[in-house]
């Protein structure tokens, strides 16, 4: 009984080694002879040509010229005959703000400047009668006043401030009256003087009128201060457009209180064009005003537009942990542009002209050194990409090593599927390297390049052609006799995770 249990076991063992066995030389087999590996070549010649370094950005059309409209003062809106977007001409009513407190203030001031007008007329005319004249013509027969007498102390004495005699013989004598009040100041006669009607005889004092006078003055200067100031005010209801445009901000209805901080509106100049871009700050070191751009329009797909940078932002602006910084460019011709419009720019970073130049593609870098192939007239000359891409065969050697490395730990069917993924990698490199390249390889230093062409500072002279390889390999057979060896390992049992590590081994090689 035992015997035949041993018997059958080993007999187990022996069709697992057999199935195993079929299935390794059988992968191997269909790989190596549908595997195939193509190698597809194009030439450019090496030539002059322009070459632009470029960083691109998403922005808008704007306005290069904005005006702010403010409130000089505070009030309601009464009317505002303007939409956002209108077009308004300068000189235009743009609104106009209640006016009744600055209308009521200046009927107060022009009332008040009446009435002080009216006082100072009055103290004019009391000013005049201060000075004391002669009423007819004559000769002065006695002066009974003083200078600084009071008139009030001298009417008991006196019957009046002096006598004027008239006529031939004099026998006409007229008595000079007391005014009602005041003190004499000055006294321009004396008995005998020979006076005419009109003449001037006594002075009273005229300070005290003279300082009202002064007082009524100011204060009808301060009220026409004010007066002026008010009319500067209901003026100020009435905003006026500063200029010519349309109204790109509109803050107010009617209705609104506003005040003389408040920004009301805003008029842009629709002719004065300009593009904001925002520049990631991963590329904004890069921009430099002054650098030439080319602006498309998804609206305008006829026209290229040109400009340059007119300003760099300081200020950066973060959304969703994204910084970018707002690059304003100016515009060599704005026509059909209109503001709000979606741009695409790129701006030229860094430029050369008229260098040698080939396509990016051309230029393959080993060791810290850059290489082209140069194609020669001879096959002999030629050399294989087996040669050129020991770099990749290795990498392919090592990889397989180290997965065979790996799979020593492992059961013996993960080990013959690295076996066979190793041999399989070996044969994929020596086909795909198999082709031979026209020409040889050649040592080149490079200057600057974007996506599709890198400058050649040496290695290379004009009109010489490089070839440019395009690798294509068809391994879909491949593949599909992989997948069907994972799932037989998977059958046995035990092995299924070591195979899933295989397989996905082989594919990366």
């Amino acid at each position: 009984m035992q015997a035949t249990k041993i018997k059958k076991i080993l007999i187990a063992l022996l069709v697992v080694t057999v199935v195993g066995s079929a299935s390794y030389y059988g992968y191997k087999k269909y790989t190596s002879s549908k595997t195939t590996t193509t190698a597809k070549f194009a030439t450019a010649k090496v030539k002059r040509s322009d070459i632009a370094v470029t960083v691109e950005g998403t922005g808008t059309v704007t306005s290069a010229e904005e005006t702010d409209i403010y409130s000089s003062n505070g009030g309601i809106v009464q009317q505002l005959p303007f939409k956002l977007g209108d077009t308004v001409k300068s000189g235009d009513l743009f609104c106009r703000i209640d006016d009744t407190t600055s209308q009521k203030n200046i009927d107060t001031d022009k009332n008040n400047i009446a009435q002080k007008t009216l006082d100072l007329k009055n103290l004019e005319i009391t000013l005049d009668n201060l000075y004391i004249k002669a009423p007819i013509d004559g000769t002065v027969k006695s002066v009974f006043a003083a200078s600084g007498d009071d008139v009030a102390s001298l009417k008991p004495a006196y019957g009046g401030l002096a006598v004027i005699t008239a006529g031939s013989d004099g026998s006409l004598e007229i008595p000079i009256p007391f005014p009602q009040s005041g003190k004499i100041s000055q006294v321009y006669v004396s008995a005998g003087s020979t006076v005419k009607k009109g003449d001037t005889l006594f002075k009273l004092d005229d300070s005290t009128i003279k300082n009202n006078m002064e007082a009524i003055k100011l204060q009808i200067q301060q009220l026409q201060n004010d007066l002026n100031t008010q009319q500067n005010n209901l003026a100020k209801t009435s905003i006026i457009c500063p200029k010519d445009g349309i109204i790109s901000t509109l803050n107010i209805k009617q209705g609104d209180y506003v005040d003389n901080t408040k920004l009301i509106a805003a008029i842009i100049n629709p002719s004065n064009l300009q593009i904001v871009v925002p520049i990631d700050e991963m590329d904004i070191d890069k921009v430099k005003v002054g650098e030439n751009a080319t602006i498309k329009v998804d609206d305008i797909k006829d026209k290229t537009y040109t400009g340059h940078v007119e300003k760099v932002s300081q200020v950066g602006k973060t959304t969703n942990n994204v910084t970018t910084y707002d690059v304003t460019l100016s515009l060599d011709n704005s026509e059909r542009l209109k503001v709000g419009m979606n741009v695409n720019a790129t701006i030229a970073v860094e430029e050369k002209t008229n260098v040698l130049a080939i396509p990016t593609e051309a230029v393959t870098e080993r060791n810290g050194k850059k290489y082209v192939i140069v194609q020669s007239n001879t096959s002999s000359n030629g050399i294989t990409s087996k040669g050129s891409s020991n770099v990749q065969r290795n990498n392919d050697t090592n990889s397989s090593e180290n997965n065979s490395s790996q799979s020593k730990n492992g059961n013996s069917s993960t080990g013959n599927n690295n076996q066979s993924r190793n041999n399989s990698s070996g044969q994929n490199s020596t086909n795909r390297n198999s082709a031979s390249i026209p020409g040889k390889l050649v040592a080149v230093q490079t200057g600057i390049q974007n996506q599709n062409m890198v400058e050649i500072i040496s290695g290379l002279s004009e009109n010489e052609t490089v070839i440019i390889q395009f690798p294509q390999s068809n391994n879909s057979n491949q593949n599909m006799m992989r997948s069907g060896m994972n799932g037989m390992n998977g059958g046995f049992g035990g092995t299924g995770n070591g195979a899933a590590r295989t397989s996905g081994g082989g594919g990366r090689n």
